[in-house]
């Protein structure tokens, strides 16, 4: 069983920080880097137009959705167990690198395909279920 200590929990929530200072920088990037047009305000885009700012609105909604789902997870696990243990800081910070290689990835390639998105949704899901379920099992109730 692993060891409590409260240099886990600064580590922890750490994680979740991680993820929400770059989705801060992805959602402000958006606002300098990506600009509407006459013709995407009338509702007519070409191949190109707008293709910057999809690429900049899937990174952001990955970030946005993973540090949500880390937030209510350690939310819970704090609640159960009321102290973080080093198996839940190592999966958080494996949860916030999946998400951040996830959400690049999401950038990167043009049109990303729909096994790779699940694969990552897969991954990222169930590293989320173990750290509620270490709040159960680590539940002093």
């Amino acid at each position: 069983m692993d060891r409590f200590d409260i240099r886990y929990s600064r580590a922890t929530w750490a994680s979740l920080y991680t993820l929400l200072v770059v989705w801060a920088v992805g959602w402000i990037a958006r606002a300098f880097f990506t600009e509407v047009n006459e013709s995407q305000q009338d509702g007519g885009t070409s191949s190109n137009e707008g293709l910057p700012q999809m690429r900049l609105d899937r990174f952001i909604r990955v970030l946005r959705d993973a540090a949500l789902a880390i937030l209510i997870t350690l939310v819970l696990n704090s609640v159960m167990a009321g102290i973080f243990t080093r198996s839940v800081l190592v999966l958080a910070w494996i949860f916030t690198a999946l998400a951040l290689v996830w959400a690049v990835g999401e950038v990167v390639m043009e049109k990303p395909h729909g096994i790779a998105r699940a694969i990552a949704k897969v991954i990222i899901a169930g590293i989320a279920i173990a750290i509620g379920a270490l709040g159960f099992a680590h539940s002093p109730l």
